[in-house]
């Protein structure tokens, strides 16, 4: 919510490549890891060592060390106001 005394700002980059939109989501994809979620909400559940859960995580980290934790695809809820939108999260 933005208040009386406050401004949202927007800013959009542009980035141009050789890819289409679902070409590079694909090939971003590809080298990031997956929270494995199952084997660590049992993690979670047996209270495993902390040690153990890094070590999980740290094995499905991608070779760039970023990890995809969720996806949603914010651009399918925002085409419904009437404009094709490509944004996933």
């Amino acid at each position: 919510m933005v208040h009386a005394n406050e401004s949202a700002v927007q800013q959009k980059t542009i980035v141009e490549t050789q890819f289409v939109y679902k070409d590079l989501c694909s090939r971003f994809e590809a080298v990031i890891g997956r929270l494995d979620a199952p084997a660590i909400r049992r993690m979670e559940a047996t209270g495993a060592p902390w040690e153990e859960i890094e070590a999980t995580i740290s094995a499905k980290a991608g070779e760039s060390g970023l990890m995809q934790l969720a996806v949603f695809d914010q651009g399918a809820v925002a085409s419904l106001a009437g404009s094709r939108i490509c944004c996933r999260l």
